[in-house]
């Protein structure tokens, strides 16, 4: 009921709320009971950056994201194995293919720094930050 109700998939059925045993060194702290998200956390901040930066840097809602600019979108989905974001306006026309970092705009490509991520049960893509910019200016590869 979980799952269906969260849009969480798991990789196994034998997961349970157990606590785990994680053992680490180095961080001068005594050993103590961590949530599995606050090791990633407690990485990032002792290399330096911040995971919630990064995730609204690479992790934007398409939809919104091009609305600002009187842009549509739309899912192209007539290559199940190649799935694509389109963003139209006016005459300009980009296409974002999921899973990769790369945008195409007019016959141009240009490099993300990040990939396309589609979530199909909600019908919602996001995006690079950095593609709003590209379809404004696009580069060549």
């Amino acid at each position: 009921m979980i799952s269906s109700r969260s849009l969480i998939g798991w990789t196994t059925n034998g997961h349970t709320g157990e606590d785990l045993f994680f053992y680490y060194y180095g961080f001068n702290n005594a050993l103590k009971v961590l949530e599995n998200s606050h090791v990633a956390l407690g990485t990032a901040a002792f290399m330096g950056f911040s995971l919630s930066d990064i995730d609204s840097r690479l992790f934007v809602e398409s939809e919104e994201l091009f609305k600002s600019i009187g842009a549509s979108v739309s899912i192209d989905k007539s290559d199940a194995n190649n799935i694509a974001l389109v963003v139209q306006k006016d005459s300009k026309t980009a296409k974002i293919p999921f899973a990769k970092n790369i945008i195409e705009i007019d016959g141009s490509k240009c490099k993300m720094g990040g990939v396309a991520v589609y979530a199909e049960k909600t019908s919602k893509a996001y995006i690079p930050q950095e593609a709003l910019s590209l379809f404004q200016n696009p580069c060549s590869l």
